[in-house]
């Protein structure tokens, strides 16, 4: 009860938090290319000319030109603390100076570039059976810092999984969260070894709760 009661007093298009300006933190970027040691750079180093090749096939292999930029990460931090409490679940609004911006599905489509159709509450990718995490992760918790050990290591059997390796590496360290130890969910390892979504000329298309 107590906890209804608290979320009721919240205001629509109220800050999330209420004085941002008292909030300090310290904003990572895990996608930072413009270092020496970046996930990048690690799959260029590692892969063979003939594995990094068929890397370069894929929908992911566009990334491996990606320029060195500066990103400014306390400037996102910025923008994030100006988000207010609305009622649509699938955008999030923010508050500059009184007046309300809004990012949603739309926006995220038109930015990324990516096909965003269907009404989905969940990714749905199918199990592999004997795939990459059965050979590789059996039994093992899998987080962004073993991912990368093993990839760094070179634990594959074939050129094919070296290739589905990098694909994993570049999922869990370069596009996701930069805490080491977060847990990666198993359907990311499926997500990365399946062909009919990495293949080069195929659109990325996510399933999406909100599509117009």
């Amino acid at each position: 009860m107590q906890r209804v009661q608290k979320q009721i007093m919240y205001k629509e298009w109220e800050l999330l938090i209420p004085h941002p300006r008292d909030i300090n933190v310290k904003v990572q970027n895990s996608n930072d290319n413009n270092k020496e040691k970046c996930t990048i750079s690690d799959i260029k180093k590692t892969l063979t000319k003939e594995q990094l090749e068929a890397f370069r096939m894929s929908a992911f292999g566009k990334f491996l030109d990606l320029p060195h930029c500066i990103f400014q990460n306390q400037l996102v931090n910025y923008i994030l603390l100006r988000e207010v409490h609305q009622s649509r679940t699938y955008e999030i609004w923010f508050d500059f100076g009184g007046k309300f911006l809004r990012f949603g599905i739309e926006e995220f489509a038109f930015v990324t570039g990516l096909k965003c159709t269907g009404l989905s509450k969940k990714m749905n990718i199918p199990k592999i059976a004997n795939g990459l995490c059965d050979k590789y992760f059996a039994g093992l918790e899998l987080t962004r810092s073993h991912i990368r050990w093993q990839f760094m290591k070179k634990l594959w059997a074939s050129d094919e999984d070296a290739v589905k390796f990098a694909k994993l590496h570049f999922l869990a360290n370069f596009l996701m969260a930069s805490q080491d130890a977060l847990r990666i969910d198993h359907c990311f390892v499926d997500m990365a070894v399946q062909s009919v979504m990495i293949t080069h000329g195929e659109p990325l298309s996510f399933s999406l709760p909100y599509s117009n």
